[in-house]
This record gives C-alpha cells, sequence and structure tokens, in this order.
C-alpha cells in the first residue's frame, strides 16, 4: 500500500539538500564503533560467565555421580555362614 499523499508532500518539503562533510560521516562512525565495541565487550563478559557456570555444574554432576558409585555396594549377594 503506498503512502497517502499526506505524508508524501510533507516529506519533500523536509528534505532539504545539505553537505555532509567528511569530518561528521568520521564522527558518525566512531560512534557507531563504540557502541559495537560496547556491545561485542558485554557480550565476551556475560559468556565467560555461562563458561564458568557450566564448568562448575559439570564438576559437581560428576563429583555426585562419582560419589553415589562409591558409596554403593559391590556386590550384589552377601554370603553369611550359618551356626
Amino acid at each position: 500500500m503506498p503512502p497517502s499523499r499526506k505524508y508524501m508532500s510533507s516529506k519533500k518539503n523536509s528534505e532539504v539538500p545539505t553537505n555532509v562533510s567528511r569530518a561528521e560521516i568520521e564522527k558518525k562512525l566512531n560512534e557507531i564503533d563504540q557502541i559495537v565495541h560496547d556491545a561485542t565487550s558485554s557480550a565476551a563478559d556475560m559468556t565467560k560467565v555461562a563458561l564458568v557456570i557450566g564448568v562448575i555444574a559439570i564438576a559437581a554432576i560428576a563429583f555426585y555421580s562419582g560419589r553415589r558409585r562409591a558409596l554403593r555396594t559391590k556386590t550384589f549377594i552377601t554370603f553369611t555362614k550359618s551356626p
């Protein structure tokens, strides 16, 4: 559905050709670069935290499963002497 004429006419009036300097472009690109850098650094921190939690969880599971196995009796049948 094409936009109504009301919006098209107001858009033409607001579009005044302006010259964009190289400094303005570089400034905007530096802002974008800073935002991307902040996002990636925070994502890296979250990844490290998740990795540490995962390692601790795996170690805990291995410890408790090994402990259960060690506490279990080795033989299923016990022999007793009758008097």
